[in-house]
């Protein structure tokens, strides 16, 4: 079995080269294998195209757009999260206009204490009391917390002014220097390795995209949303996202991810430059830990 451990001296002759033809290529050829087969994209060439990316590939320039942080987080996550906000603010090459922290209206007084120079939001707030009635009445109560997460991430998004929401795991810490979005709203896209074919069936047939699969995940620790995409997504705002949630068949656990998968998968008259997730681990590594 092919596992990411036989990749590793690649993956470090790669990231000294950073270069971005090879990433590109292979990413060429992964597209065009899965629109000429119909098939997924193998793991082995998944991952192999995960390694071959550059290390930032949007560059540095100086008139880089603001770009807010949002992160759902909770009681569990407080710990590590000044961590993760110090990895984001010291990384970005985009300015940050403001981070805002979601959490659930039990930890709202304790995280203002813990983060009072931060904008504090409750999941209540950002959703809309519909939004989460409809949650509960049609998602298990398995997913259900996972679940309303992720729409948050969405509803922000979608309603920010911002040119870009950058989405980020209050338990990842990023460590490279990393360009999100440049002016002319290019923007770096991460992806993973896992792929499931109910999430972009799903997400096809919602918003009528057959055949736009881009053959990757794009569910990962971080990411950027443009809120432009989400308002054609979406464009009755919380109704909008209300019938998309009736339409879920959530048995099959594949509902949410495919706002994703359509986010960026399907919208390819986005720009985009692809980069895998090198530049993050969802860890505290051993000189924070040590710290802590």
């Amino acid at each position: 079995m092919i596992t990411a451990a036989l990749f590793r001296p690649m993956r470090v002759s790669i990231e000294q080269k950073n270069t971005m033809r090879l990433g590109a290529l292979l990413d060429k050829l992964s597209l065009t294998f899965h629109h000429k087969m119909g098939m997924p994209i193998p793991y082995f060439f998944r991952m192999l195209v995960d390694f071959t990316q550059a290390e930032n590939p949007l560059g540095d320039s100086d008139d880089l757009p603001e770009i807010e942080v949002l992160i759902p987080c909770t009681t569990k996550d407080f710990e590590i999260l000044p961590y993760s906000l110090k990895s984001v603010l010291e990384n970005s090459l985009n300015p940050i206009s403001q981070v805002v922290l979601v959490t659930p209206e039990k930890f709202l007084v304790e995280a203002k204490q813990r983060f009072p120079d931060l904008k504090v939001a409750t999941d209540e707030q950002v959703l809309g009391s519909q939004v989460i009635e409809q949650v509960v009445k049609s998602v298990p109560l398995s997913r259900r917390g996972w679940t309303l997460q992720q729409l948050i991430k969405m509803s922000y998004s979608r309603n920010s002014k911002a040119t870009g929401v950058l989405l980020w795991d209050a338990d990842t810490i990023l460590t490279k220097p990393t360009t999100w979005i440049n002016s002319t709203e290019t923007q770096i896209l991460m992806f993973s390795h896992e792929y499931h074919l109910p999430y972009v069936r799903n997400a096809e047939n919602y918003w009528e995209v057959a055949g736009k699969s881009r053959g990757m995940s794009f569910v990962t620790h971080h990411q950027l949303m443009q809120p432009q995409v989400l308002k054609e997504m979406f464009p009755q705002g919380e109704q909008s996202i209300i019938e998309w949630i009736e339409s879920c068949d959530w048995s099959t656990g594949s509902a949410f991810r495919n706002i994703t998968h359509m986010e960026h998968g399907f919208q390819i008259d986005i720009p985009n430059k692809s980069s895998s997730e090198f530049g993050e681990i969802n860890q505290i590594p051993e000189e924070i830990s040590s710290e802590a």
